[in-house]
């Protein structure tokens, strides 16, 4: 009678949402485990000893064969985090368990900084032997700094009563960061008027006017390599001779 052997082992996979980050980026870590052997894993844990340049930030949360499950954490020794599968779940074989959580870029972090991060998973089979532990793959983050240009366009020479255009253009210079809650603010002499309505900005930029006569502009997010355009139409009132 043939008797299949039991295996008992699994792969680690480690992802991090985006490769490039600067300070105070909010980065997502992703830790997929998966059943290669024909028996059933269970006490699944992940320990993740964060690199000096990343604060743990919570938000973990575990998927058992695409199913939602609360992870057993340990956070009372950071930066080393250990995320568990909680009592009386197991893994399959064939199945995929997805472990994620949130790091932080420390502040003051120099361009071109490498920032690594692997875990340490183990788990045991239907005898509770240990299965691992098993390294997942290293990733690396690599900081990058951030720069914007910003390009204001307006007449050399305008008349009393003429209509006055004010392009402000800003650019995103770097090529890998996108540039978030970007924050335009500009002040006009008080002889340009104008309304919010003549204010037209990106789609999802909001505006607001500001005391005295200036306008604010926040830009969710300008794409890497990219533009965003503010545009103000006015009039300029004054008092001019006849």
């Amino acid at each position: 009678m043939y008797t299949t052997k039991p295996i008992s082992d699994f792969t680690a996979l480690n992802i991090a949402s985006q490769r490039y980050v600067k300070s105070g980026d909010v980065v997502t870590l992703t830790k997929v485990i998966t059943n290669t052997g024909n028996t059933t894993l269970n006490s699944v844990s992940i320990t993740d000893t964060l690199d000096s340049n990343l604060d743990y930030q919570g938000s973990a949360n575990l998927y058992v064969n695409n199913i939602y499950v609360a992870p057993d954490i340990n956070v009372s020794s950071l930066p080393t985090t250990v995320l568990s599968f909680p009592t009386g779940t197991n893994l399959l074989p064939g199945q995929s368990a997805v472990f994620t959580f949130k790091v932080k870029v420390k502040e003051g972090i120099a361009p071109n900084t490498i920032i690594k991060n692997k875990s340490t998973v183990i788990s045991k089979d239907p005898d509770n032997t240990n299965v691992g532990p098993k390294d997942t793959n290293e990733v690396q983050l690599l900081t990058k700094s951030l720069e914007l240009e910003v390009v204001k366009i307006a007449p050399e020479t305008v008349r009393c009563r003429d209509s006055l255009t004010y392009t402000i253009t800003v650019k995103n210079k770097s090529t890998e960061l996108d540039a978030t809650n970007v924050v335009v603010t500009d002040y006009f002499d008080p002889e340009f008027t104008f309304t919010l309505n003549d204010v037209a900005v990106p789609a999802t930029a909001t505006k607001d006017l500001i005391s005295p006569n200036g306008i604010k502009v926040t830009i969710p997010s300008i794409p890497a390599d990219g533009t965003a355009t503010v545009t103000i139409v006015g009039v300029v009132n004054c008092c001019c001779p006849n």
